[in-house]
């Protein structure tokens, strides 16, 4: 959709890259990317799966203008006698709620894993950008 806005000349020789690290998406984008249509506004690069909190183990440091990053997918918190992940999504809105003291631990260290990798995840995006260039975060 960016690359479709613009009718700018000063956006020429695009390479898009990226990665995801669910295995479909990565497919995804490389059935997207091969098209004749994307074709006409940038160049293909490369699509694997990786981790996105952990860019700086598979990018070199400032290779890009710009790194984008859509939805930010939260930790699924692990809970005991969760036997599946809206079990563990439940009792985690449940935490919500509690005014019990153990429960209101639970919840602040659920939230500081969520920051913490949030966290990593906009630093891999810095490291991968090039000085004074762009991290656009949705």
């Amino acid at each position: 959709e960016i690359l479709q806005e613009s009718s700018s000349s000063a956006l020429e020789d695009i390479w898009v890259y990226g990665n995801d690290y669910r295995p479909d998406a990565v497919g995804e984008a490389n059935q997207i990317w091969s098209s004749k249509e994307t074709a006409k506004l940038a160049n293909r690069g490369s699509f694997c799966q990786g981790d996105s909190s952990r860019l700086a183990d598979f990018v070199p440091a400032s290779s890009f203008d710009l790194a984008y990053s859509g939805y930010f997918v939260p930790v699924i918190p692990n809970f005991p006698n969760s036997n599946t992940e809206e079990d563990s999504w439940e009792y985690s809105v449940s935490l919500c709620n509690s005014t019990d003291p153990n429960d209101i631990r639970l919840r602040n260290r659920e939230q500081r894993t969520q920051e913490d990798w949030i966290s990593a995840w906009v630093k891999g995006l810095l490291h991968i950008v090039k000085p004074g260039k762009v991290v656009a975060l949705e």
